[in-house]
């Protein structure tokens, strides 16, 4: 009976304890909630010059928050938020350690304001950093930082959440203007909805809705949004900011896992774009577009790893590539590790599913047998010469039936070609026989198609388009310079460029150049002699100079058959930018002496592959001599060109 009493004092003790507690928590939250706010504001002020302004803010009941009249402004900005009234139950003990967790929240009337002119704009308070916050990031690992930042978004989320009359306006340089209404969103136990998403832009509207499911206890969702019309969702300010044309009717976002422990961070999760249309001049300049592109990914993280697994997936239509990409880093360098895989594919399927505007004219063909592609890249920042490099489109009982929209056999005939300088086009010539200024290879320098050979592309007739030695050097030559100075392109690949694509520089066209290279070499579309033949009469050779019957005719006033050792080494030295050719001579009209070490070299190349005699070698003095319209060129700064010459060129220095 004794324990009984003492067990009930204890007891009783107890619940006067937490009684008491609860007490001072009810009389301290005011002070708590409104010293939070404070030191919010502070930061605001201190490290970010922006203002944090709160009319009103109090508890009601025991957990409910109550706030009016919030205002977001930087110091020297325009007002990036307001928001009329917030209404949120919180947890009490959280605030006690320093946090405010949110479980109901309610927000009416607010309206974020992006306004970026040339000079600043009124979010980048947002991406200042402070040194302390730069001191801690350097000291982060990649799964720390991934982690800070998910769960960061994932404890800003309430469990139910009614956002009532929201309003976001982007105004860049007061003159593109874009918005977006809801009237209302709305988390219920984790089930997301938003009815009706309004967006307005130089006169045109979407009307959109988004659904899904988010559950910030394990980090996971699932979003879809969709254009609510049959047609595509089309941001235009981002394609003026930022050059990029893109649309959708609908995509899909998901995480379904995600883990942190042990120092590793692991995400899966899939993104799924239906009717993507995406314009970039980088990838292509006209729009391109996939009826339905995802990506599976499998993804994690490490102290100095990013990596993601080769199960990761990415569907471009019925095309599957497997990928797996590496990024290790250390304090000195980092390695980037590539991989990707596309297993046996139905080559009709291949060919169909290749993105619309980007490839069009390879995907109409109609092909039996089976594709397969392998890629696989290796580099160190630190010893980029031994960068590795190897890719191959392998078939299985491959055979062409339809070529599709572009014969890529008209090079075995006479065809009419146009040629562009600086990306305007020049009047067109036909390429055959039939052109009196055509040469037949059997009627070109043995001379000049051998310094040609050697200059542009040494094992032209060994190879089946592609050299991925060079690929692999002109890689690691552009990292080490940080800009494009070194191509890696074949003859071949050349070829294929001037005739069937446009001049455009970008990764849209290297890919189809690609495979269009592919298609001529591995099947046979055309003979080596005769690519090297249309090579040789199409390619620039100077100011408006296409072919080497006015090549030769423009420089020396000869025929091609009759050009020298020299002559034939100098055409094929000025092939990578033949409208420069005049600062290969000096004022007095002399071969500059920075040039003649290229003529040695490339004369001991032609004597180690039998091309020219012993004694030919011996004398070879390097020396040219001007004799056509070309001399003009080199005339004092002060002189003008005849009419007659400049009517004939179609373009001048």
């Amino acid at each position: 009976m004794a324990i009984f009493k003492n067990y009930k004092k204890v007891f009783i003790g107890a619940i006067v304890v937490v009684v008491f507690i609860i007490t001072m928590l009810f009389f301290l939250r005011n002070y708590l909630l409104h010293s939070k706010i404070d030191s919010i504001q502070k930061h605001y002020k201190n490290d970010l010059h922006t203002d944090l302004l709160i009319k009103d803010a109090g508890f009601s009941g025991l957990n409910n928050i109550n706030a009016t009249g919030i205002i977001i402004k930087p110091e020297d900005g325009d007002t990036l938020l307001t928001v009329d009234s917030i209404s949120a139950s919180v947890n009490v003990f959280k605030i006690i350690f320093g946090k405010i967790s949110l479980t109901n929240l309610s927000v009416y009337n607010t309206n974020v304001s992006i306004i970026k002119n040339q000079k600043e704009a009124n979010y980048s308070f947002l991406f200042r950093k402070n040194e302390r916050d730069s001191l801690n990031a350097m000291e982060k690992d990649y799964s720390t930082l991934i982690n800070d930042l998910v769960s960061k978004v994932f404890d800003k989320i309430p469990n139910n959440l009614n956002l009532v009359k929201f309003k976001l306006t982007v105004n860049r340089n007061n003159k593109d203007k874009f918005s977006m209404l809801v009237p209302n969103a709305r988390i219920t136990n984790g089930t997301a909805a938003i009815d009706t998403m309004m967006f307005l832009e130089n006169k045109k509207k979407y009307i959109c809705s988004l659904d899904g499911v988010i559950n910030s206890d394990n980090k996971s969702f699932a979003i879809n949004f969709k254009n609510n019309d049959a047609g595509k969702f089309h941001l235009e300010f981002l394609e003026k900011w930022k050059q990029l044309n893109l649309a959708v009717h609908s995509f899909h976002l998901e995480f379904n896992e995600y883990n942190h422990s042990m120092g590793q961070t692991y995400i899966h999760g899939n993104i799924i774009f239906n009717n993507l249309l995406f314009n970039h001049p980088k990838l292509t300049t006209t729009d391109a577009s996939i009826s339905n592109l995802g990506f599976d990914f499998k993804f994690t993280a490490t102290k100095n790893s990013l990596v993601l697994d080769s199960a990761s997936e990415i569907k471009i239509d019925k095309i599957l590539f497997r990928a797996y990409l590496n990024i290790n880093k250390s304090s000195k360098k980092k390695e980037y590790e590539l991989k990707l895989r596309m297993p046996d594919t139905d080559a009709t399927d291949f060919f169909s599913s290749l993105p619309n505007g980007m490839f069009d004219n390879t995907n109409q063909i109609k092909a039996k047998g089976k594709l397969a592609y392998n890629l696989d890249f290796f580099m160190d920042t630190d010893q980029p010469d031994s960068l590795k490099f190897s890719a191959s489109l392998n078939s299985s009982n491959f055979k062409i039936i339809h070529l599709g929209k572009t014969d890529f056999t008209k090079l075995n005939s006479s065809f009419e070609y146009t040629p562009y300088s600086y990306g305007i086009a020049q009047p067109s010539f036909l390429v055959g026989p039939e052109n009196p200024m055509f040469t037949p290879i059997e009627h070109i320098s043995p001379y000049l198609k051998n310094s040609v050979l050697n200059s542009e592309d040494g094992i032209f007739y060994y190879h089946k388009g592609f050299i991925e030695q060079a690929f692999a050097q002109s890689i690691a030559a552009n990292f080490k310079t940080g800009k494009f100075t070194r191509g890696g392109s074949t003859l071949t690949m050349q070829l294929v460029k001037n005739v069937f694509l446009s001049k455009n520089k970008n990764i849209g066209r290297k890919l189809e150049e690609a495979l269009i290279v592919w298609l001529i070499e591995n099947n046979n579309l055309s003979s080596k002699d005769r690519m090297f033949e249309v090579y040789l009469n199409i390619i620039e050779w100077g100011p408006g100079i296409y072919g080497i019957a006015q090549a030769s005719n423009f420089y020396f006033n000869k025929r091609p058959a009759d050009l020298s050792l020299s002559e034939s080494i100098f055409l094929a030295s000025i092939i990578p930018a033949p409208k420069w050719f005049k600062y290969a001579f000096d004022d007095s009209g002399k071969l500059k002496e920075d040039r003649l070490g290229y003529f040695k070299v490339m004369s001991e190349i032609l004597f180690k592959k039998g091309i020219i005699t012993d004694e030919m070698h011996d004398s070879f003095q390097p020396s040219i001599e001007l004799k056509g319209r070309a001399k003009v060129f080199l005339a004092p700064k002060d002189s003008i060109p005849p009419d007659s010459l400049l009517m004939n060129d179609a373009i001048l220095f």
